[in-house]
């Protein structure tokens, strides 16, 4: 695997994918070019933590606490959705919870934004790589390149598709990984509990069969914001406050 000096060949992907809009949310499209022809998210790992009796304890109401990991419980959103009494649909995301209880988060649930659970990354792989011609792109940006020591707010890796699970143990989930090809594509957000993957339909349905996860074929006009399912689950509080904001040229 080699690091690149250069990041530019990110350049068709800030290109390609639409722009932020302040009333339609974001969408799928806004963050994978909308090029392939199907689409997925991947949910990413939640957590119950045990030591938590009351489930309508919020952190606002505990702000001082802290979590033990050997309290936690990996979860599914289906489980949770079940325990307040929500609608599970391919939509739902932290804040549905967040709004449930008025405007802040469970104290009992732990997520995890940002992050692409190494198990499934691995079925991932395995799925991927017969599909893979030639090597993968795997790049950091600015939030994600918190592992940066030299004053470098960008990092792009070139290598084998098999590279990015070893990236995965050291960094964490690369923003944007691809085949040089272009005939697929992940994205990971740091803001997002969910992991995106753009290509052919026929990876789409094998990646589908992947069980250890939840998993939601998406059009690219599905949104993946805080709001995506409030018409579905309005709850108590506010709608998100996330702001959205139009790239910069």
């Amino acid at each position: 695997m080699e690091k690149l000096r250069s990041v530019r060949e990110i350049d068709w992907i800030y290109k390609e994918k639409e722009e932020l809009g302040t009333d339609e949310g974001a969408k799928i499209s806004c963050l994978i070019p909308p090029r392939y022809e199907s689409y997925i998210k991947v949910l990413e790992p939640i957590y119950l933590d045990k030591s938590v009796k009351d489930d309508n304890l919020t952190w606002e109401e505990a702000r001082e606490e802290e979590f033990n990991d050997h309290n936690l419980i990996q979860m599914t959103y289906q489980d949770f959705a079940k325990r307040y009494g929500l609608i599970y649909t391919k939509d739902i995301n932290i804040y549905t919870f967040y709004r449930h209880l008025g405007g802040s988060m469970p104290r009992c649930m732990i997520s995890s934004e940002g992050t692409f659970e190494p198990s499934v990354l691995k079925q991932f792989v395995e799925v991927l790589k017969p599909k893979t011609l030639g090597k993968c792109y795997f790049y950091y940006d600015i939030i994600s390149s918190h592992m940066d020591l030299k004053g470098e707010f960008e990092h792009l890796y070139y290598g084998n598709i098999e590279d990015v699970l070893l990236l995965n143990d050291i960094h964490g989930s690369p923003t944007y990984w691809w085949s040089e090809d272009k005939s697929w594509i992940v994205n990971t957000d740091s803001d997002l509990d969910c992991n995106l993957f753009g290509g052919e339909k026929a990876v789409v349905d094998q990646l589908l069969r992947i069980k250890s996860a939840e998993i939601f074929e998406v059009p690219k006009i599905s949104r993946v914001d805080w709001d995506a399912d409030y018409h579905i689950n309005p709850g108590k509080g506010p709608s998100s406050t996330f702001t959205f904001y139009k790239e910069e040229e």
